[in-house]
């Protein structure tokens, strides 16, 4: 299967080690602004400035877009309506407006658009979800989830609102947002505060999402690139019980009410982009449904603005 890479940064350097892991799959191509990265990823003779001329010579299976968010778009539906088949990087648009765009592009061509929320494909998380649907925990009531560290975005176009569409929501918590409707479910309710605390950022650099599903699962997603010592972790509480991960440590772990001890389940699987570029690459192959695609994507890109526009209105907060 031959693949091609649209967008030759850091992250596209992940997805090319997961398709590596992949029989019968080979990176074959690659375009980018910038010439040389391009070289770098596919060879002089197989790369490319332009995507369209690289999609109209080089008989792509399947290609990765891992530019900016702000040029997702273009990339996608060329790719699509060329019948290729694309794994996009999170957020899938940084607006809604595009992210619609990109999946009925989708929907009329009859390709598959993935989303790449790799956190679906971390073992743990994996585990977290099969214990939830298996009732361990009983009913599901709070789900926590906090990304953060202390990150200099200022020199990247992280911190662009005119590339990225926004600041932590949609760098990090696009991913919480997908995290909680994978594991708990969909939101009904969504509310908002963000703060900038690094003046130098255009965009907010703490932000704090509170969502609730329609049977009254309570979720907050916490963002910060600038919390140093900051946790990483996923937090599950149910009426029997309690799953944690970690992201510093390997296994899930778990509680239930009629134990005494955390019980952990090892993690034998490879990494997280290696899973899900199999799992994209298996799609493909046997024409199945992906576990995660562009309509969450969308859905993901949804949420995330009624967040911003709750921000900026100050929603239903009272001042005290």
């Amino acid at each position: 299967m031959r693949i091609g890479i649209i967008g030759c940064g850091g992250i596209a350097g992940l997805h090319i080690k997961g398709y590596q892991a992949c029989e019968g799959v080979e990176v074959v191509a690659a375009a980018d602004v910038d010439h040389q990265r391009a070289v770098n990823v596919a060879g002089a003779d197989h790369a490319y400035t332009s995507f369209h001329e690289m999609i109209a010579k080089e008989h792509l299976d399947a290609i990765s877009v891992c530019t900016p968010p702000k040029f997702h778009k273009d990339a996608v539906c060329a790719a699509l309506e060329a019948g290729i088949h694309v794994l996009c990087e999170k957020p899938l648009a940084h607006n809604v407006s595009d992210a619609r765009d990109m999946v009925e592009t989708a929907q009329k061509t009859g390709k598959l658009l993935v989303t790449a929320f790799c956190h679906r494909f971390h073992e743990p998380v994996m585990h977290a979800k099969e214990i939830i649907s298996s009732g361990k925990i009983g009913k599901v009531t709070m789900f926590r989830n906090r990304f953060g560290g202390k990150i200099d975005m200022t020199q990247v176009w992280f911190s662009d609102p005119e590339i990225s569409g926004g600041g932590t929501i949609l760098d990090t918590s696009i991913h919480s947002i997908d995290l909680f409707r994978y594991l708990v479910g969909d939101p009904i309710k969504v509310a908002c505060a963000v703060a900038t605390a690094d003046e130098r950022y255009k965009v907010e650099d703490c932000s704090v999402i509170l969502l609730q599903t329609r049977d009254g699962v309570i979720g907050t997603l916490e963002a910060s690139w600038t919390s140093p010592g900051s946790a990483n972790v996923i937090e599950i509480y149910g009426t029997s019980g309690a799953v944690v991960v970690d992201y510093s440590k390997p296994n899930v772990r778990y509680l239930t009410s009629d134990a005494s001890e955390w019980q952990e389940i090892e993690s034998t699987k490879p990494d997280r982009f290696v899973l899900q570029a199999q799992h994209f690459i298996d799609c493909i192959r046997n024409d199945s449904k992906p576990i995660v695609d562009g309509t969450d994507g969308l859905r993901a890109n949804e949420i995330a603005d009624i967040a911003y526009r709750f921000s900026r209105n100050d929603g239903g907060w009272t001042s005290l």
